[in-house]
């Protein structure tokens, strides 16, 4: 009886629904997704590319980090770093950065516009600092209760 449990378990199928994620900066484009059931949601945000004025600017820091935002208290989900030689540019760093959150809540929340959001904070050789905060776009909420 165990192992017949088991295996229903085991083989059970868990289905999914999906938010897009995208970039509301003109300076960046995002792809992204929040998948989500009744139990759990999960974060995926990959290509982030920057659009903006041509950089060819070589950065020795650069820290990307993901946020959500819910009245007025910053919350740090996760976040990639770049702090090594030889120094790079902001489009190299970006072309491998990637966020992957499993479990990201246990339920599925209705997300606001611009509730989740990047920031960047490059920093070249002779230490200046560039930031960049980029708010990003949800399409619909989550449809499960």
């Amino acid at each position: 009886l165990i192992i017949i449990l088991l295996l229903f378990f085991l083989n059970k199928k868990e289905t999914f629904e999906f938010k897009t994620l995208s970039s509301a900066c003109n300076n960046f484009t995002i792809s992204g997704s929040i998948a989500y059931n009744s139990q759990r949601s999960s974060i995926y945000i990959s290509d982030i590319n920057y659009c903006g004025e041509k950089d060819n600017t070589l950065y020795k820091y650069i820290e990307c980090t993901l946020y959500e935002k819910t009245n007025n208290n910053e919350r740090l989900i996760d976040e990639v770093t770049y702090h090594d030689t030889p120094s790079i540019t902001l489009d190299e760093f970006l072309t491998t950065t990637q966020f992957h959150i499993d479990d990201y809540e246990k339920t599925c929340q209705n997300y606001e516009d611009n509730t989740l959001f990047l920031e960047i904070k490059a920093t070249d050789e002779s230490d200046k600092v560039i930031y960049y905060q980029i708010p990003l776009s949800l399409q619909d909420n989550c449809h499960n209760e």
